[in-house]
């Protein structure tokens, strides 16, 4: 009997101290919830007051080049804001990307803005740089189909055409380009200036890759030369003489058979690198010079708007 009420009473005592522990953490824990939401609230405020000045610092950054830099400094913002500026936020970072000719990262936060953005300055210019990110990573078809379906409310008539004639010079329609590059103009001696480029429509389509290939299929290296590229003729030249001297003399000491399964094989994999090569420099060659002429067309076009 006593040793069952001292049993009890031991069970008593721990049930006591257990119920005395969890009031205690419970109320410790009601502290610590207390004193972080007053701590955050702190920080948010502060936060807040100061998000401009991210906003300002994130500005200068992107300003003076550190596109990257000022990347960070603009998702740290998201933590902080309280005024709802996520799409001014967002469309500031595309600004970034397209700086860095990350042109897939920029369309991806342009098409979440015009998706949630109710601000029709930002909608407008959330889909002129999308446009312009579209024709630059060569998405010409999707890039159509937003002018196409466009109205006035986002383009004026200079601007729609100026897109229209830069989708098609990208997908070497020179003639449609060239139609709406000049239906982009608003003066009439910025047309002739644009005339003037057009008039020698050849330019936009030599070197030839078509032409190249064949001229270093007949003569080695001439394809590279007909490119102005001196240094790659002669070595396509030099190494396909010598190995077709080779092939030669290997057939006549020994025999066709031995020549054809030693040496021979290498002569054609420098020959079709010959013919290779030559086109792959025309093609180099001629888009440099597409995008000379381009970068001279935005320049006459965007100093008749200043």
């Amino acid at each position: 009997m006593f040793l069952e009420s001292i049993v009890t009473l031991v069970g008593q005592i721990k049930q006591i101290c257990t119920d005395f522990k969890s009031v205690n953490i419970r109320k410790i824990s009601v502290i610590c919830v207390l004193f972080q939401i007053y701590a955050f609230a702190q920080i948010s405020n502060v936060s807040a007051q100061s998000s401009n000045n991210y906003i300002n610092y994130a500005d200068s950054l992107s300003a003076s080049g550190n596109s990257e830099g000022a990347i960070k400094i603009y998702k740290r913002i998201f933590f902080f804001d309280k005024e709802n500026r996520e799409n001014e936020i967002n469309l500031k970072i595309a600004n970034c990307y397209i700086k860095l000719q990350n042109y897939e990262s920029a369309i991806s936060l342009l098409d979440s803005i015009l998706i949630k953005s109710s601000d029709k300055s930002i909608v407008i210019d959330a889909l002129k740089k999308k446009t312009s990110c579209l024709i630059m990573a060569s998405y010409i078809p999707q890039a159509l189909i937003i002018l196409l379906s466009s109205d006035s409310v986002y383009f004026d008539s200079h601007e729609l055409c100026f897109y229209k004639a830069l989708c098609y010079f990208k997908n070497e329609d020179i003639k449609l380009a060239e139609k709406y590059f000049l239906k982009s103009a608003e003066n009439k001696e910025t047309k002739i200036m644009l005339e003037n480029i057009f008039e020698n429509k050849s330019n936009l389509f030599s070197p030839s890759p078509v032409k190249a290939k064949i001229l270093s299929a007949l003569v080695p290296g001439s394809g590279q030369a007909y490119c102005g590229d001196m240094k790659n003729s002669l070595n396509a030249l030099f190494l396909n003489v010598a190995l077709g001297y080779l092939t030669y003399k290997t057939a006549v000491a020994y025999s066709i058979f031995d020549s054809a399964i030693s040496v021979f094989p290498w002569f054609m994999r420098y020959y079709k690198g010959n013919v290779k090569k030559a086109g792959e420099i025309a093609d180099r060659k001629r888009n440099t010079k597409r995008h000379e002429i381009l970068n001279e067309i935005i320049y006459i076009i965007a100093s008749e708007k200043n």
